[in-house]
């Protein structure tokens, strides 16, 4: 299967359920529903869109398969978060796409700096995390509870 004709697009509310959908499903199968998740997922354009952050979708065949969302941190910090993609496309470079997508969003909003909360069982998205040149900096001060590694990107 070929994902050369995969789109990254931008969120519009009519993909709001499918930005939750995905991450709930992937969330659910590694840890559990954190109140801090569905505020973001049940919420996005009002907690993410709304506060100057950025949701991107990859859209394969008319289908969502993939999300990425940048959150205001304020001071041109951006938390990389809620990057998901379906099961069904994993290991087909989509994350890569994502990534280089969501990068380049983080400069068009004038970002210094990108941080990631992940949780360091996740070895798949912290190998590609590091290959993005996100540095470890040890274990974050979170509200979520799953978080164990604090990872750093300057732009």
């Amino acid at each position: 299967m070929s994902l050369d004709n995969t789109q990254i697009i931008e969120f519009e509310n009519k993909y709001a359920k499918d930005f939750a959908d995905l991450n709930y499903e992937w969330i659910a199968h590694f840890f559990k529903i954190e109140s801090i998740d569905q505020n973001y997922l049940d919420n996005p354009q009002e907690k993410i869109i709304d506060q100057g952050g950025a949701i991107l979708l990859a859209k394969f065949e008319n289908k969502i398969v993939g999300t990425i969302a940048l959150i205001n941190e304020g001071n041109n910090v951006y938390e990389l978060a809620k990057m998901s993609v379906h099961k069904d496309m994993r290991g087909k470079r989509l994350g890569h796409r994502l990534m280089d997508a969501c990068i380049a969003k983080a400069k068009q909003l004038n970002a210094d700096k990108i941080i990631i909360l992940s949780n360091r069982k996740l070895e798949n998205a912290i190998h590609l995390y590091e290959k993005y040149g996100f540095i470890d900096l040890g274990s974050p001060e979170t509200d979520y509870e799953r978080c164990d590694i604090y990872m750093e990107l300057t732009l």
